[in-house]
């Protein structure tokens, strides 16, 4: 045998020697089997990648779990704080952990309360800024434009919110709408879900009569569904607190009054390019039950390039007590191209 040829089959037989790439494997209910590589779980979610479907990334609820083996090392947080750290195997909810120095570990699916959790930023921000405008010229002589802006900042402990929009509308008889609104809202968390909050709001509305509404208020709230900790596709929190209110009229007579505050936010994905939103906040009187008010905006983003997205809502205001000779009902259909970003 040439040298040569000795070597070829030495190659041949290294090469055979080395096993094929391990991967995790994950058997669903229904008896699917799904191979590629446990990233996280959290919130009752389980996230594998390298797998064979579009984006090589697949989620599934732990309760449509079957079996489970890893060849990797994972991270597991229990429900009690403490930890343990090895490759994962098991089914029908039943899980074992296996580590070369401690040994095995016998574990239930309602002792973990995480794997692998992604690692969530100290700061996290996000925002968008969406602007659009119309112009007709000819037998119908209009312009109109609106544009508004949102961000928020995050830590473990605190929540910075700030939001502002602008809306103008005019024809060949002169302006008919012409109305802003702005706000601030900071939280404290008390806990992952709970939190106590301050936020102050500012309206002005040419022709609802009202130079000047300015409230400010405290209360508590409560996260329901939070994409970083639930590792889901949602963010959703209501508020319930007191807020002193002060209405300044151009011709009607001013009003102040103390009210309940009922607010909150939703956002949910609904796939990769779209996006619903919604915001409402109440003002029930406490003095006055005539004093009451409703605001919400309520709307669906579509991706279109990049950060970029076609924005549609509505905006819908409700004023019990309006000024004389004002509606007590406002609704803005608002359409234009917005900006988001997060880090």
């Amino acid at each position: 045998m040439s040298r040569f040829t000795a070597f070829l089959v030495a190659a041949i037989v290294s090469c055979s020697a080395v096993p094929a790439l391990a991967q995790d494997s994950v058997e669903l209910q229904d008896g699917t089997r799904i191979v590629g590589t446990v990233k996280t779980m959290a919130g009752g979610v389980l996230e594998i990648t390298g797998t064979t479907v579009e984006g090589g990334s697949l989620k599934v609820k732990m309760d449509n779990i079957k079996s489970i083996q890893t060849s990797s090392v994972h991270t597991l947080f229990l429900a009690d704080g403490s930890m343990r750290k090895g490759t994962v195997s098991g089914s029908n909810g039943n899980w074992t952990v296996n580590n070369a120095s401690s040994g095995a570990t016998n574990l239930s699916a309602s002792d973990i309360a995480s794997v692998s959790p992604p690692v969530i930023p100290p700061l996290r921000q996000k925002g968008n800024f969406v602007a659009g405008a119309r112009i007709t010229d000819g037998n119908t002589r209009t312009k109109s434009a609106n544009a508004s802006a949102f961000y928020e900042a995050r830590t473990e402990t605190t929540r910075l919110t700030l939001d502002a929009a602008w809306n103008y509308a005019q024809n060949k008889d002169g302006v008919t709408a012409r109305n802003t609104t702005g706000g601030m809202k900071y939280d404290y968390f008390f806990d992952e879900r709970l939190f106590g909050y301050v936020n102050a709001r500012l309206k002005g509305d040419s022709f609802a009569d009202l130079n000047l509404r300015s409230t400010i208020g405290a209360g508590v709230g409560y996260q329901f569904l939070d994409r970083a900790l639930d590792n889901g596709p949602a963010d959703f929190y209501e508020e319930i607190g007191v807020t002193y209110v002060n209405d300044d009229f151009d011709m009607a007579r001013d009003d102040d009054y103390a009210s309940l505050r009922i607010s909150g936010r939703y956002e949910r994905d609904i796939n990769e390019n779209m996006q619903f939103f919604h915001f409402h906040e109440i003002l029930p009187g406490l003095e006055d039950a005539d004093d009451i008010s409703v605001d919400t905006q309520t709307g669906i983003r579509v991706n279109l390039m990049g950060n970029f997205y076609a924005n549609a809502q509505v905006n819908y205001f409700w004023d019990n007590t309006p000024a004389a000779g004002t509606n007590r009902t406002d609704t803005e259909y608002l359409f234009g191209i917005g900006y988001s970003f997060s880090f």
